[in-house]
């Protein structure tokens, strides 16, 4: 793209040639571009709403475009929560449970369901934009959400076929919350009909020197000690 100089250079060359090499002239069309190119302002914008390197509300706004929120209603990261178990075939008395996700909407502080909100931070946002353009953008076969998570990601979220209408999603620790609000706002791409688990991984894959996965003997992926 052009910079703001090279803009005002091709509109001053434009002049008739009694004037083109008249510095007043000069100038006075270079102004008058530079008034209508907003000092630049136009030719700032691919740079700032580019997705790997914007930040707060350039990102915020990125993500309303393609369907994330910054602000995840009804999801509660923070806190513990406790509730009685309701027991359908046990008479008398009462157990307690403790849950550490949000509770169902029948026990006791469902509140939390819709008045918490979770704020995501640049980053999980950033990495949910990029799995909403998948889910947005592909057929979403197995194949090219495979090769889509591969592209973007690389070894950090991975796909792995269940042969058995179900497909998992295995990622290292540090996208934990990510795929968390992921799978709360069903957004992870996957074929229609196909069911989806969600796999935090302890440990890091293997790789070799090409990136490609080390596996055992039986296909398996290893994975750092």
């Amino acid at each position: 793209m052009a910079t703001l100089t090279e803009l005002q250079d091709y509109y001053a060359d434009t002049l008739i040639i009694q004037y083109r090499d008249k510095d007043n002239a000069r100038n006075t069309i270079k102004m008058i571009a530079n008034l209508s190119l907003c000092d630049g302002l136009m030719l700032t914008e691919p740079t700032c709403f580019d997705l790997d390197t914007a930040i707060g509300a350039q990102l915020t706004i990125l993500g309303k475009i393609v369907g994330v929120p910054r602000n995840v209603l009804g999801l509660d990261l923070s806190h513990t929560f406790w509730a009685f178990r309701r027991y359908a075939d046990v008479s008398g008395g009462v157990d307690f449970l403790r849950y550490t996700e949000t509770p169902d909407p029948l026990y006791l502080f469902s509140r939390y369901q819709t008045e918490a909100f979770y704020t995501l931070s640049d980053f999980e946002l950033r990495t949910l934009i990029k799995i909403k353009i998948i889910s947005n953008n592909t057929y979403e076969s197995y194949k090219d959400v495979l090769e889509a998570l591969w592209n973007i990601f690389g070894a950090n979220i991975q796909l792995v076929d269940n042969k058995d209408m179900t497909i998992t999603y295995n990622a290292v620790s540090a996208y934990s919350v990510v795929m968390t609000v992921a799978e709360y706002l069903d957004i992870l791409p996957r074929p229609m009909g196909v069911g989806v688990n969600v796999n935090i991984l302890s440990t890091n894959p293997l790789l070799d020197q090409d990136g490609t996965f080390l596996l055992d003997q039986d296909g398996n992926i290893l994975y750092e000690q």
